[in-house]
């Protein structure tokens, strides 16, 4: 397996997915996290200021896997597995600098090394979010139309409205940032957590998705969504 040794740039950016079937009962719903590994990543790097021997080095690689061959690399988190790159870029800065942008892709291969899910949470989401936060509703409603222009709209379900907190972590510590991580890789999108809103409400929440921005050594900022849920 070949392993790609070169260290991107800050910034570097993480996009987190989680493998997910959610089912709806009106406007309670069940999740449930499929497959042996059910995260989805992808890295958006850069290697900038390098040398035409480094560009050519990296491009090669880059170009012998096309794709399909998976290699071996070690994250700007430290975390060793197998990824894929579909598509990259190269720049000539100037005469003797050139920059190459790549996005990588987290696979999966009998052979590992393979990332493995943290354990599911057993206690409340704790971190507090920046300043700025708000709270998004969206109304379950069905729309009944009789013609002539009239309607009626009614709202259903037990609990008529959705509610979704659009959330900033910035500035985060690597310790604060691997904390937050792992809280959410464990949860997988599946387990509900409990979490007090800057509104100081408690109550129930998931997330499917995050953005980590590893900014500068020990300077992180993730955003993320936490969407209320009710459980049968």
């Amino acid at each position: 397996m070949p392993t790609f040794t070169y260290v991107p740039d800050f910034p570097a950016t993480e996009t987190t997915t989680l493998s997910l079937r959610t089912v709806r009962y009106g406007t309670t719903e069940e999740r449930l996290a499929y497959g042996l590994n059910t995260i989805i990543d992808k890295w958006d790097v850069r290697f900038s200021g390098r040398s035409a021997a480094d560009r050519n080095d990296i491009l090669s690689f880059l170009s012998t896997g096309a794709g399909a061959t998976p290699f071996t690399w070690t994250t700007p988190f430290g975390e060793t597995a197998q990824f894929l790159c579909f598509d990259w870029q190269s720049t000539l800065d100037s005469c003797d600098l050139n920059s190459v942008s790549a996005s990588f892709m987290l696979t999966y291969t009998p052979e590992g090394p393979n990332l493995s899910a943290p354990a599911a949470p057993s206690s409340a989401f704790t971190y507090a979010a920046e300043f700025g936060a708000s709270q998004k509703y969206t109304t379950n409603t069905k729309q009944i139309s009789f013609g002539d222009g009239y309607k009626q709209v009614l709202s259903y379900g037990i609990h008529p409205e959705q509610i979704e907190w659009p959330l900033t972590f910035a500035n985060r510590t690597n310790t604060e940032r691997d904390a937050i991580r792992a809280y959410l890789r464990g949860a997988k999108g599946e387990t509900a957590f409990t979490w007090t809103t800057p509104y100081g409400t408690t109550d129930k929440f998931v997330c499917n998705e995050w953005k980590t921005d590893y900014i500068s050594y020990n300077n992180s900022t993730i955003n993320a969504t936490f969407r209320r849920v009710f459980e049968p």
